[in-house]
């Protein structure tokens, strides 16, 4: 998990330091300091990925943050999907600041970061079955601790 909140930390900070570099901004209009504008752009979307990530684990548990796993989104790929969901994020909230005028800037973030995180954890990575292999999903019968398939010892989900 700490690969995936990597990524989603990698795209706040550079959208937080693009936003202190240009001082026409509109969040730097002068009324808000500057720790304001790093709470909203760092610490609310990855403080929100993170409890939806560990959400997600907890209740419908992804195979991509099981260590046992080796697949594609092991190491870089969970690092380039937190990447995706930090950006789909604050293209959400650009776009919902734009249309919704009533919400508060921290409920769109917070909003944006939950529903983008939620959506890349879910879609692309897929779930752990009871009983099958955590490495190739190869179905194990109660008494096997090897995978036939794999090879994997005590790879049982």
């Amino acid at each position: 998990m700490a690969r995936f909140l990597l990524g989603v930390l990698l795209v706040c900070v550079a959208m937080a330091g693009y936003t202190l570099t240009r001082p026409e901004a509109a969040l730097l209009d002068g009324t808000r300091p500057v720790f304001w504008l790093l709470g909203m752009l760092v610490a609310l979307p990855l403080g929100s990925a993170w409890a939806v990530a560990e959400a997600v684990d907890r209740w419908a548990p992804r195979m991509a943050f099981d260590r046992r796993a080796r697949g594609a989104w092991q190491g870089g790929g969970l690092v380039l999907a937190g990447l995706g969901a930090a950006v789909l994020a604050y293209i959400v909230a650009t776009l919902m600041l734009a249309v919704v005028g009533w919400l508060p800037d921290a409920a769109v973030m917070i909003l944006s970061t939950v529903c983008s995180t939620a959506i890349v954890l879910l879609v692309c990575f897929g779930g752990k079955r009871a009983g099958a292999c955590v490495r190739c999903l190869y179905r194990l019968e109660a008494s096997q601790n090897r995978c036939p398939e794999c090879g994997g010892i005590g790879t049982r989900a």
